[in-house]
């Protein structure tokens, strides 16, 4: 029986052991971690240039800062640039964010599961695994969007990595 293959950092190259980091995790290795600044954004570009899933990051504050190519095309993410916006409502077109109140301000908001698990990992700097949520999108009708998410803390950002996404029209 063969041993195991080593896992690499897909950025440095170097040797790495097993993490504990959903989504950096067997992708990085510590320093390359620790060289990732989110006010530079250009090795923070190259980090989810290098993730197979779509990421998007968001500040403390819950706004976008930037996402990984592989977001942007997902189904209802909204046309054009989505730095700046607050998630889900206004990256993923939920129904609810164009109401009064806007993406966080509503009382639907008060059940989006996205916007939770963003704010629970931006107060407590720990991710969170697999966590099922849903949100009502209208880009031509309505449908619903079943997603499973992972986040991960990582100086002073929110990972947020789409790991499912399925849609039915309502």
């Amino acid at each position: 029986m063969s041993a195991p293959a080593a896992l690499l950092c897909s950025h440095c190259s170097v040797s790495l052991q097993q993490h504990e980091r959903p989504i950096t995790g067997d992708n990085l290795c510590s320093g390359c971690i620790a060289l990732v600044d989110c006010e530079a954004g250009t090795t923070l570009d190259a980090l989810l240039a290098t993730i197979d899933y779509p990421v998007i990051v968001v500040d403390e504050q819950a706004f976008v800062i930037t996402a990984n190519q592989k977001a942007c095309l997902l189904p209802g993410v909204a046309a054009g640039a989505i730095t700046n916006r607050r998630p889900p409502g206004e990256v993923f077109v939920c129904a609810y964010a164009h109401q009064p109140g806007g993406c966080g301000g509503t009382i639907h908001c008060s059940g989006c599961a996205i916007r939770r698990t963003i704010l629970e990992t931006i107060h407590t700097r720990k991710g969170q695994h697999h966590v099922p949520a849903q949100l009502t999108q209208f880009p031509e009708d309505y449908r619903q969007v079943d997603l499973w998410i992972t986040t991960e803390w990582l100086k002073n950002t929110v990972l947020l990595r789409i790991d499912k996404v399925v849609t039915s029209s309502t």
